[in-house]
Formats: structure tokens, sequence, C-alpha cells
């Protein structure tokens, strides 16, 4: 018997798992190039994930049905604030956002995978049953009622994703209204994953504060003021031809560094 496996992603989370399959190369492309949905891998004999026929359909559902199980476990991290997840993964404001725990305090997202995004309130449960947001004890209607009103006020629509995902929307947008044909493309290094644009041989990395560029053996990299600063250094460096050792004294870069580099060894995965 091959001893083959392999794991069948949505983005970042994995939805089936597949062992000791002598058809497994017919999964992947089933998967990968015809598009199956998650839904027919069951019906192929490969084991699913809990939940995983939901992600497709609601990501949101999908992660606070996987909270629920957390919660179900008496011995969980999370069990104490089983009253307040209950309400909240019912209520319709709440359940379009996403959550994590930090040790034992619930903290929200506007991303459904780290690098996580926005600026929520952090809920933990105190001696006297009462929820602690911020410097406030709350019961558990008021506390249902503040988390609401912060995530109603979040700038920022929650997403399927991480900050990278984010982050290369938001490039395209800038690229699109500098008339540039260049796209972001998202590049995963097994659980991580960041924005880069790539011409040729060249390629930057690319984040809302930092960009590295890369050609040949010499990498630059600097912090920049904002995201926009960042595409109008890379437009320099992949559309205008401007060498990394003039780019270096760009106004827009800051603590800037260039060095050796063997160059990156980058693989784009192939993900729905």
């Amino acid at each position: 018997m091959r001893n083959d496996s392999c794991g069948f992603f949505v983005g970042q989370a994995q939805l089936a798992f597949a062992q000791d399959r002598p058809d497994l190369s017919d999964d992947i492309a089933a998967w990968l190039l015809r598009r199956t949905p998650v839904t027919q891998l069951a019906a192929r004999s490969i084991q699913l994930e809990r939940h995983a026929d939901v992600l497709e359909v609601d990501p949101a559902r999908w992660h606070w049905l996987h909270v629920l199980d957390r919660i179900a476990n008496p011995r969980g991290v999370l069990a104490p604030l089983a009253p307040l997840i209950t309400r909240l993964a019912a209520s319709p404001i709440a359940s379009r956002f996403y959550s994590y725990s930090s040790l034992n305090r619930l903290c929200f997202s506007a991303s459904s995978h780290y690098p996580w995004v926005g600026d929520f309130p952090i809920v933990s449960r105190q001696p006297n049953g009462d929820y602690r947001i911020e410097d406030l004890s709350l019961g558990l209607e008021d506390a249902v009622r503040a988390i609401e009103a912060a995530l109603r006020a979040s700038p920022m629509e929650p997403f399927f994703g991480s900050a990278p995902d984010l982050e290369a929307r938001l490039v395209a947008e800038h690229l699109i209204r500098a008339g540039s044909r260049l796209r972001p493309e998202i590049v995963r290094r097994g659980a991580w994953s960041d924005a880069w644009l790539i011409s040729g041989p060249k390629r930057c990395r690319l984040s809302s504060g930092h960009i590295s560029l890369f050609e040949e053996r010499t990498r630059l990299d600097a912090q920049c003021a904002n995201l926009e600063a960042v595409v109008g250094v890379a437009l320099r460096f992949l559309e205008d031809g401007v060498a990394l050792k003039d780019l270096a004294t760009d106004f827009r870069l800051s603590d800037t560094r260039v060095t050796d580099d063997p160059g990156p060894r980058r693989a784009i995965a192939s993900c729905k």
C-alpha cells in the first residue's frame, strides 16, 4: 500500500485529508483543477474535517460552529465564556465576524485567520461571573450589546483570509488607480502567506508598512509610511527600471537596508 497523503485546503483552512490512496493524484486534480466541491470529496471516500461542508457556503458560520465545539468541552480554555459565546454565535452582528482566543480571553477579528485584522474588544470572565471588556465589568446582556456595538462600528467588513489577503486587495486597488497592469499574488509558505508583486526576475514583498525588493542576489528592506508609498516604490522598481541602489534614497523609505540574498525559495500554493 502506498503511503501517500494530502491535505485539502481553502486558503489556510484544511477541509479534508486523504492517506494511502492509490488514486491520490486524481483526487488532487479533482480539487485543484476540476474545482470539485468539498461535499464531492466525501463521495470519493476522502475524510472531511468537521463542518467542512459549511465553509464553502458560509465561512463565518463554519467558524462559529468550531467555536461552539470548543466550548462544549467543560475543561476548555473558553468554557467559562460559554454563555456569552453562545449568544454571540446567534447574533446577526457578531456572527459575521471572527474570533480567536488569547489564553482565556476571547478576541475578535475581521479576518478568519492570523495575522488578524482590526482592533476590537477583548473579553474575559471575572470570578463574580461578569464579563470584563476593557475597563468595564458587565453582565451578559450588557456585554453582548457592547461587543455588538464595537463590531457594528468597524470600518472593515469581515472576510475569509488574513491580513496579507486584505493587503493584496488594497495593493490591487492602488495599481488599478495608477494604471498598472501588475497584480499582486499571495505566496504561501507553510502556514504563512505574503502579498507579492512579481515582474520577471524582480520581486517585491509588500505590507502596509514594509517593503522587501529582490533582484538577482540583492535585497532591499525598508519601512514605508503607508500602502500608497509601498506601491509607488514597487512601481519605480518593477516598471520604471530603477536600480535598488537608487531606490535606497527614495524619500518614501526609511530604515533602509540593502543586503546580499540567495533568493527566496517561493512556492505559490494552488488553492481554492
